[in-house]
């Protein structure tokens, strides 16, 4: 069961949080063991976050979150551990700090690796294997090239695995039923998508990626691209 904890809203209004009563709510009435707190807005970002996590992990949920993790600290990495959080998805697109910028438009890359970092050494102190820590990946045209040196990044950061997938409206089109690990935290246009992209590109910087991985014994989990109706015909 997915849940947006924050709603954004396009006219410019403030964001809407949803209401810790009728969180807890739908998480007992929930049929699914897997709750996922995810949206277009950063879930982190409400005041009940760890309260919501720990009211559906006492009954039994496995909660997963999403998050961009540009807002966190020592304090909050301690409180994703000791609210039972089952695994964090860090969304992050590129391996470096310009690309970053490029794709999210915010200069946040050096940020989201310490508090990775800070993530990582909180577990490693409380000797828990738990929250797993994924890095969440949404592949377009503008960082497919890039995808060997972000499987490198999720090795050197020490991510339980790397989980890429493609935009939310190709997904839905692969797979209507498909397990979402993630949802994008970034528009994506047309043109970034993969279904305007060359196939054999595509399939020459998957094998890159899935070579690099298997060098570095990293946990993978690559998408299967959607081609054009135009490419399907060609």
């Amino acid at each position: 069961m997915n849940i947006s904890p924050v709603q954004a809203h396009s006219s410019g209004a403030p964001p809407t949080y949803l209401d810790y009563n009728c969180f807890c709510a739908l998480a007992d009435s929930a049929d699914d063991d897997v709750l996922q707190l995810q949206g277009p807005t950063d879930p982190l970002l409400h005041l009940h976050f760890f309260h919501m996590v720990h009211h559906a992990a006492e009954r039994g949920k496995r909660v997963t979150a999403t998050s961009l993790l540009t807002i966190f600290s020592e304090c909050r990495a301690a409180e994703c551990i000791a609210s039972g959080l089952y695994a964090m998805h860090v969304a992050m697109d590129a391996p470096d700090a310009w690309l970053y910028h490029e794709l999210h438009g915010k200069d946040c890359f050096d940020k989201v690796i310490r508090n990775v970092r800070r993530f990582m050494a909180a577990r490693a102190d409380a000797k828990s294997r738990l929250p797993l820590v994924y890095l969440a990946c949404t592949v377009t045209r503008k960082n497919l090239p890039r995808l060997p040196e972000l499987a490198q990044l999720a090795h050197d950061e020490h991510f339980d695995a790397m989980l890429a997938q493609l935009p939310n409206e190709e997904r839905a089109a692969q797979s209507a039923g498909s397990t979402a690990y993630f949802q994008t935290m970034r528009a994506v246009s047309q043109e970034e998508r993969l279904t305007c992209e060359d196939p054999e590109r595509i399939a020459f910087y998957f094998d890159r990626t899935l070579s690099r991985a298997r060098t570095l014994n990293l946990d993978l989990r690559l998408p299967t691209p959607v081609t054009s109706r135009h490419q399907q015909s060609s």
